[in-house]
């Protein structure tokens, strides 16, 4: 549904705009209008009868959401230090390197398992050396946490409450509360 090419971007931003939300299309931002997938989802939902597409969903689970929030640098040191333990002490570059001898995994389905594999991988095959697989990889995982935060930060303006916690103890009491 999502790859065919007739409509361009532009006819659905269009149709968004004139005809279903004006106040919401607004908001969105341009790279929400330039996205044909968020664009649809924007139109089924006002489509729906929904006063906009950030109108909240009536779920039939009780659920709890809990987000981590650590000082900037405090984040970088955790994410490295995390990266060098599961490089050196639980050896992640001998279980890539099994799975593609041992087990026979291409080293393109390799990579696409995820940025520690895919990093490996690179380096095993002496695209990186390993102080630039190290370092590359680590600049990746704060990549990614920075979209996990804008995530999970665009799902908590769309109506989700997010619980955020600063520490281990602080999300055991939130659970233990939630399953009481």
């Amino acid at each position: 549904m999502y790859k065919n090419n007739w409509f361009s971007n532009k006819i659905y931003g269009k149709i968004f705009t004139k005809k279903l939300n004006k106040k919401f299309a607004v908001k969105i931002n341009d790279s929400d209008k330039q996205n044909k997938r968020r664009l649809i989802r924007y139109i089924e939902v006002a489509g729906n009868g929904a006063n906009n597409a950030q109108a909240k969903r009536v779920d039939n689970f009780d659920y709890l959401i809990l987000g981590t929030t650590w000082p900037k640098e405090e984040l970088r040191k955790r994410i490295y230090r995390r990266l060098v333990e599961r490089l050196e002490k639980e050896d992640m570059i001998k279980e890539v390197e099994d799975l593609h001898k041992i087990h026979k995994v291409s080293w393109k389905r390799l990579k696409s398992f995820g940025l520690e594999y895919k990093f490996i991988s690179k380096y095993l095959q002496k695209e990186l050396t390993y102080d630039e697989m190290v370092e590359r990889l680590n600049i990746a995982s704060r990549q990614f946490a920075k979209r996990q935060m804008t995530w999970l930060r665009r799902w908590e303006k769309q109506g989700a409450k997010i619980n955020w916690v600063k520490n281990g103890r602080e999300a055991e009491k939130l659970v233990k509360n939630f399953l009481k």
